[in-house]
């Protein structure tokens, strides 16, 4: 789901709601086979009734909820304002002159990183 919320192009709805409820079902899955083995029997009763449960849901989101008007939905999701870009940016290039300079005073390469001086 982190990836499609960075996707520059605006996604349809169905695909959203297909990565967000499969990242939904893998990370419960997750969850569980953790709960399974850190608390063996004594949860594995309500893990597998929480998961059932979990699947029958997505199971019917996924049947009512993907229909051909949400092929045809295009949702962009919130992406960083030009402004914010253009912090972010001026920010990377202050890091960027900061760790090119480290190295010169740190080494004695002479702002280059990972030349040494020559004679």
């Amino acid at each position: 789901m982190l990836l499609a919320s960075r996707y520059p192009m605006p996604l349809n709805r169905n695909v959203l709601l297909n990565a967000a409820m499969f990242t939904i079902l893998f990370f419960a899955n997750t969850l569980a086979s953790l709960l399974h083995t850190v608390f063996d029997v004594r949860v594995a009763i309500a893990v597998d009734v929480v998961l059932t449960a979990l699947s029958v849901v997505s199971v019917i989101v996924w049947f009512f909820a993907l229909t051909m008007k949400g092929e045809k939905e295009r949702i962009e999701l919130v992406h960083y304002r030009p402004e914010d870009e253009v912090r972010i940016l001026q920010r990377l290039d202050q890091i960027n002159r900061l760790v090119l300079r480290l190295p010169s005073r740190v080494y004695g390469t002479g702002g280059i990183a990972g030349v040494g001086r020559v004679g």
